[in-house]
């Protein structure tokens, strides 16, 4: 009778054990399909010192402040912490005279073949872009191809594991730019009153603080820009000319880009600046110009 007992409560032990581990694989299956699988242990690290700046940076893409806090981070978060490290020397190193505030993060995915970093400069609230490519066994062939590309890499060489490109260079050069095409259409077309150029492309090394105009203007490098050209057609008696003449002399030149030339029919005293003879166009449309006509000098 003892024995028969025994035996019952080894087969009750055995099925509660059963249907224990099945609702555990049960909840496990549940918790891959809906993303809430915890990670493994070996995720996890001991807490890491970070400063405030990476620590709300972290939170924007993260969903668990308490973990941020804490400095208990799982692998990702170590590796965004990795690149933006990267990210702010390489910003330092190219740009030297500049202060810098990484603010937001988009990390790489099979959706992004790059790390998107948004920052500011010099305390300014003007937003710049960084990307960041990844090198190793899981790169995409486009960074493949960007790595034989001219880019700022810090440490040695053979060491890096990261590449970079910006846009912060424009906000130093677009003014300087305009103001040096300006005089240049304006010896061959004296009528050239005005010049705006907006310049967002991503760049590397080459394309620091201290990147000569000329060099852009003579074609060492082909940026990518959005210039407007004001011309005054206040004493010609054809608009069309003075079109084929700005866009003869930037085909002669080669000076890389997008134009709209603007004759404008008057320019008014308060229009100083290429900006303001724009929003002078956007106020008073049609009225205000003779001819509004684009071209594009790609170098192909």
């Amino acid at each position: 009778m003892r024995k028969k007992i025994c035996r019952n409560l080894c087969v009750v032990c055995l099925a509660a054990g059963v249907a224990i581990g099945l609702c555990q694989q049960g909840w496990n299956v549940r918790a891959v399909e809906n993303g809430l699988e915890q990670a493994d242990e070996s995720e996890k690290v001991e807490e890491i010192t970070m400063t405030e700046e990476q620590k709300e940076l972290l939170k924007k893409i993260s969903a668990d402040d308490e973990r941020v806090e804490s400095g208990n981070l799982f692998d990702w978060q170590i590796e965004v912490l990795r690149q933006y490290e990267y990210a702010m020397e390489y910003l330092r190193g190219k740009y030297p005279s500049h202060t810098f505030e990484i603010y937001d993060c988009t990390q790489k995915s099979k959706l992004n073949s790059y790390t998107t970093f948004w920052f500011n400069a010099d305390g300014e609230e003007e937003s710049y872009e960084l990307y960041l490519w990844t090198e190793g066994e899981d790169a995409e062939e486009e960074t493949e191809k960007e790595t034989e590309t001219v880019v700022y890499l810090s440490g040695q060489e053979d060491n890096f594991d990261y590449l970079c490109k910006d846009n912060f260079y424009c906000s130093l050069i677009c003014d300087s730019y305009a103001g040096a095409l300006l005089e240049l259409v304006r010896e061959e077309v004296p009528e050239c009153v005005g010049v705006l150029t907006v310049m967002t492309s991503v760049n590397g090394e080459d394309c620091d603080e201290s990147l000569d105009i000329s060099d852009i203007l003579a074609g060492k490098y082909e940026i990518t820009n959005s210039t407007r050209i004001f011309l005054d057609g206040s004493n010609s008696a054809d608009a069309s000319e003075l079109f084929e003449q700005v866009k003869s002399l930037i085909g002669e030149k080669r000076i890389y880009g997008s134009y709209l030339v603007v004759v404008l029919t008057e320019v008014p005293e308060s229009c100083a600046t290429g900006e303001q003879m724009w929003d002078y166009v956007k106020e008073n449309g049609s009225s205000s110009y003779l001819l509004r006509q684009s071209f594009q000098q790609f170098n192909s």
